[in-house]
């Protein structure tokens, strides 16, 4: 099975696997075409009427068992907000952040333990909006492969990590219509299997359109499944396929 673009472009296998390894993940993040892929798949535009302030989180990525993983974490249901629910370490910026970088590394050390001396920062992504109107940055960062988190139990139920390339797969992939800034999209859910547990745990909303960014740019590829048929004023599968066919044909040059 090859992924493909939109069902029209065809990935060939050697490129395939030329992508599949941390260097050429870490390369292919580390490019600045990696902004404009993810700027092609953010609907969610921030705006000034209804921003409630900035956050940022980490999206941890290590090699294991010769995959990349994504670290998640599921949220205490001692909390207030979105209890319950798979998200990335990160929180809202303090007034004593430099940065954003600085504060998804902040918050991810308050969460799991992970210092920031431990992180290799790969790419910031473009910002974008939760659904209760915080601007959102992305940090891209790999992490030691042999990490363990130790997790704040006040905000954290458990970290895990699940394969990045599960989030281009259609195997238990679903999608349902939302209304988000009075505009229809879809939404999509990934039900992935929790490393450490004997249970399916579900990856959605911002969480999970982020992962799928981020594997869209490692890998240079677009997943087996529709991202937005609905709307055509966005056309993001039209935008990330001129984004990447010119580097697919580059690539298999060398």
């Amino acid at each position: 099975r090859q992924p493909f673009f939109a069902g029209k472009f065809w990935v060939p296998e050697d490129i395939l696997n030329m992508n599949n390894d941390s260097a050429s993940v870490k390369r292919n993040l580390s490019d600045p075409v990696t902004r404009d892929i993810a700027s092609a798949t953010f609907y969610w535009k921030p705006k000034p009427t209804v921003n409630r302030g900035k956050a940022s989180v980490l999206v941890p990525l290590l090699e294991s068992e010769e995959t990349i993983k994504v670290l998640l974490t599921k949220r205490s249901m001692r909390l207030s907000s979105h209890k319950g629910e798979v998200c990335f370490p990160g929180g809202k910026a303090d007034d004593t952040d430099k940065d954003e970088t600085e504060t998804a590394l902040r918050e991810a050390n308050e969460e799991i333990g992970l210092t920031s001396d431990a992180c290799d920062v790969i790419t910031q992504l473009p910002v974008t909006l939760s659904k209760h109107g915080l601007v959102v940055t992305p940090i891209v960062a790999f992490i030691p492969s042999a990490f363990v988190p130790v997790v704040n139990e006040h905000e954290v139920e458990t970290a895990f990590t699940v394969p990045l390339e599960r989030f281009l797969q259609s195997d238990g992939h679903q999608a349902q219509v939302i209304t988000f800034q009075d505009r229809p999209f879809l939404m999509h859910f990934f039900e992935c299997k929790h490393s450490d547990r004997e249970e399916a745990v579900m990856v959605f909303g911002l969480t999970g359109h982020i992962c799928m960014t981020v594997a869209v740019a490692a890998y240079r590829r677009m997943p087996e499944f529709q991202l937005d048929p609905l709307n055509e004023e966005t056309a993001i599968e039209t935008r990330l396929r001129k984004t990447l066919e010119p580097l697919v044909a580059q690539q298999s040059q060398l």
